[in-house]
């Protein structure tokens, strides 16, 4: 039987053309797709959490399918709702039934919609715009994807899907803490960083990203154990763990911005008490906080114990006062950062450089030997630098509008606030998030990322008010989260071949590794594949296909100085010593605190040239720079004593010894100074106790 499809809108009805078979609806109602939507989320909260916090591509891939799921399921179950009473409607004369659809109306507050909105389409015409093409389309993807499931979670504002994420999120991080505190005991890693790690590199442990998700969970855990019956006894031991865990990290930032939670917690039940005027059992409170302390700090010195038995322990009065390894360089290179950013963010203030473009841009003005970073340590300078100031302002209008709008309803006469209500764990945790992300940018973990947003989405006051806008918001968030899921399966096939080619190249095999570059040639989101082509090409000695596909590098960013440098030695292998010079000179301009190999490429340039003036005019800023280098491996600023600097600098000391041999012994020495410094920092490593896990 046929029934015809009207909308009904504004009291409207408009008869559509589009014919539907009523059992096809049925079929589609079966499925529990509401139930389903729920349930990946949850589960893809746990995978983030516990897989390397979800700081992986393919993390944020799953993330776009999981939104795409999301948006889709919530408007079909608004196209569908009404379709099963079609059975009952009132038969016509021409044999057809009327089925109306009245689509839910959305209580989102337009404003808040519209900021969303312009925040993800901004971000990605910053993309379109960008100077660092190779990177970035993963940040474009992971805004869409959390301003869509941002807005899913605003409409399922109902307790039924809130407390299976919390209990979810609060069981995955006590996990997450047991991992984290036995690769702590039993590996060479000094500070607690849970499930924020990569096992196969010893460099990518994320500790102060760790301390940050502890920020975000703790509040969610003490809820949670609060409203367990059967957990209730142990919320000492539970909550006294986690926080010590979040002390094992060693973070700094962290622990002052924990203490900025517990006080703005205290202000929050004092507003309450004076707008109640019943009085707070505050002795309790404070008991509870004492006692909750002992164990946080029974947990730090009971497992550094553990861990002393195998592995040094780090000095907490060293970290206190700056003495240990970094000393004030953190600090120091975070004000630099902030600097740089406000720098390059006034000289495009609208589009900003491209999203991850901090990290090709910023090394131009860099101030200190290996003193870059991914990002500036700020989360708005990081959007006004990278995706331009109205970004900044959108993700400012969702926040603060959010936080502002939840501070508002608790001092509101009708709202009732408790010690563990649920917006004040919350607005706890999103606080916690926000302070640290101004010292330190951790929002790239999904693991933090998605829990931060559906927070807010939970805190959103509904507007029951609003004029229904569904007409327009429906097809617009469908639309985008389609042409998001679309990008994403195009783009994954083509990380999924390049990720075979740098396996194939790990292992040795450059001819196949060659033939799945070639295959993911295409790619929008190339990242560094280009490079390793190139680097392929020119061991197989075909320096012409070499010289093009860096020339293909440079079209889509021409800030990285490792290209400028593999440019420069492609010509002058292949003899073109003018054109290797002024790329070598462009390289030196992009990268010269970071590779010491760019100076070493221009020393042979300027000889195979016999421009032997220029040689000695530049002498000076030759050794000048060389003296920074060997200050900086002497203290192994960021390891570079393990870095490929130091050969470089060897490199270069025995061709000026050869060159100028009155000077010889001096360069012999420098030489000798360095390899002794890189030496023992490479001693040291190779020293080290093995880790008892891998």
């Amino acid at each position: 039987m046929k029934i015809k499809w009207r909308v009904v809108r504004k009291g409207i009805l408009r008869q559509n053309s589009l014919m539907i078979d009523i059992t096809n609806v049925r079929s589609l109602r079966a499925w529990p797709w509401e139930k389903i939507a729920e349930v990946a989320v949850l589960m893809f909260i746990a995978g983030a959490v516990l897989w390397k916090g979800g700081k992986t591509l393919e993390t944020t891939w799953i993330l776009v399918g999981v939104s795409w799921l999301c948006t889709v399921t919530y408007w079909r179950k608004s196209m569908v709702r009404d379709a099963p009473s079609c059975l009952h409607a009132e038969v016509r004369r021409s044999g057809t039934q009327a089925c109306y659809w009245a689509p839910h109306h959305d209580t989102t507050p337009m404003f808040l919609w519209l900021s969303v909105i312009l925040f993800i389409v901004w971000t990605g015409i910053s993309y379109w715009y960008s100077t660092t093409q190779n990177y970035g389309l993963d940040e474009v993807l992971q805004t869409g994807a959390l301003g869509l499931m941002f807005l899913w979670m605003i409409r399922r504002n109902l307790p039924i899907t809130h407390y299976p994420l919390l209990t979810t999120l609060s069981i995955v991080t006590l996990i997450a803490c047991a991992i984290g505190v036995m690769i702590y005991i039993l590996q060479p890693v000094n500070r607690l960083v849970g499930t924020f790690f990569d096992f196969r590199f010893h460099t990518d442990y994320w500790p102060n990203a760790w301390a940050e998700y502890l920020l975000l969970a703790w509040p969610v855990v003490l809820l949670w154990v609060r409203k367990s019956m059967r957990m209730q006894k142990y919320s000492f031991l539970i909550l006294g763990f986690v926080l010590g865990c979040l002390l094992l990290s060693y973070s700094r930032a962290a622990i002052l911005a924990l203490g900025g939670q517990v006080v703005l917690w205290w202000i929050l039940l004092q507003w309450q008490e004076e707008k109640s005027g019943v009085r707070l059992p505050w002795k309790q409170i404070r008991m509870h906080i004492l006692v909750t302390a002992l164990i946080a700090g029974g947990v730090f010195f009971v497992v550094n114990g553990m861990r002393g038995a195998l592995f040094d322990v780090q000095n907490v009065q060293d970290k206190v006062v700056f003495t240990s390894d970094e000393g004030y360089s953190s600090i120091r290179e975070r004000q630099q950062f902030w600097n740089q950013a406000m720098a390059f963010m006034w000289r495009r203030p609208m589009t900003g450089w491209g999203p991850y473009s901090f990290r090709f841009v910023q090394p131009h003005i860099q101030e200190g030997i290996l003193a870059t970073s991914d990002h500036p340590h700020n989360v708005l300078l990081k959007f006004g630098m990278e995706r331009g100031m109205p970004a900044t302002v959108f993700f400012l209008l969702i926040v603060g509008f959010v936080v502002l709008g939840t501070v508002k309803k608790m001092r509101s006469s009708s709202f009732q606030l408790t010690a563990f209500s649920l917006q004040l764990p919350l607005l706890v945790s999103v606080a916690g998030v926000l302070a640290h992300n101004m010292v330190d940018y951790n929002l790239q973990f999904v693991g933090i990322a998605l829990p931060f947003w559906l927070f807010l989405g939970i805190l959103v006051e509904k507007d029951r008010e609003s004029a229904d806008a569904t007409w327009l918001i429906c097809p617009l968030e469908v639309l985008l989260a389609t042409i998001l899921m679309i990008v994403a399966v195009f783009e994954g096939r083509f990380l999924l071949v390049s990720s075979l080619g740098r396996h194939a190249e790990a292992r040795g095999e450059e001819a196949l590794a060659m033939l799945w570059y070639d295959e993911a040639d295409g790619a929008w989101f190339d990242r560094d594949l280009k490079i390793s082509r190139t680097h392929l090409l020119i061991n197989k000695n075909r320096f012409e296909e070499g010289s093009i596909a860096i020339e293909k590098y440079l079209k889509r960013n021409e800030k990285d100085a490792r290209a400028w440098k593999l440019k420069g030695d492609i010509l002058g292998i292949q003899g073109k010593g003018d054109e290797a010079r002024a790329a070598y000179e462009r390289a030196l301009l992009f990268g010269k605190e970071n590779d010491l190999g760019i100076l070493g490429g221009i020393v042979e340039t300027l000889i195979s040239l016999d421009e032997w003036d220029v040689l000695r005019d530049r002498l000076a800023e030759i050794e000048w720079q060389m003296q920074r280098f060997s200050d900086a491996i002497e203290r192994n600023v960021h390891f570079i004593a393990l870095s490929t600097n130091v050969e470089a600098y060897l490199d270069i000391t025995n061709r000026l010894a050869q060159i100028f041999s009155k000077d010889a012994p001096r360069y012999q020495l420098m030489g000798a100074k360095v390899d002794r410094a890189a030496e023992r920092a490479r001693e040291k490593v190779r020293a080290r106790p093995l880790g008892r896990l891998w």
